[in-house]
């Protein structure tokens, strides 16, 4: 997963080296990304304030729109949700601070349609069918 993580990133920056790059720093910290035409066009990487990566998500005419994969501080996946026009569409993974697969949910437009795989675990998610993982 880590390779994968490190592959999409490669990607994200090489995509972003060859065309307009933009720098915006937020309360959160720093986004990093490609714009067309003033919105958000491809992987954008979000870095907390102590520079570090706490999330990776794919844009399309500023609307999120594909993987986007949240951090914990030390570099560990926390979740990866699927988004389809904004909207939480498809699998959907939580992972513990350890690393490990907690639960997996398949989402339609914002609600959870199946619990496909859960662990009790004081680090699961809510089970509740309207869920919204943070992003």
């Amino acid at each position: 997963m880590k390779t994968l993580i490190s592959l999409i990133t490669l990607f994200a920056f090489y995509s972003c080296k060859c065309q307009n790059v933009n720098l915006k720093t937020t309360e959160k910290g720093v986004e990093v990304g490609t714009k067309v035409n003033d919105k958000k066009q491809g992987y954008w990487c979000f870095y907390n304030k102590s520079d570090k990566l706490f999330k990776l998500c794919f844009y399309n005419d500023d609307i999120i729109d594909g993987k986007c994969i949240k951090f914990y501080s030390d570099g560990k996946i926390e979740t990866i949700i699927n988004f389809y026009k904004g909207r939480i569409n498809g699998e959907v993974e939580f992972y513990s601070t350890k690393g490990v697969l907690l639960a997996t949910y398949i989402y339609s437009n914002d609600i959870i349609k199946e619990i496909k795989y859960y662990v009790i675990d004081n680090e699961s998610p809510p089970r509740n069918h309207d869920f919204i993982p943070t992003y």
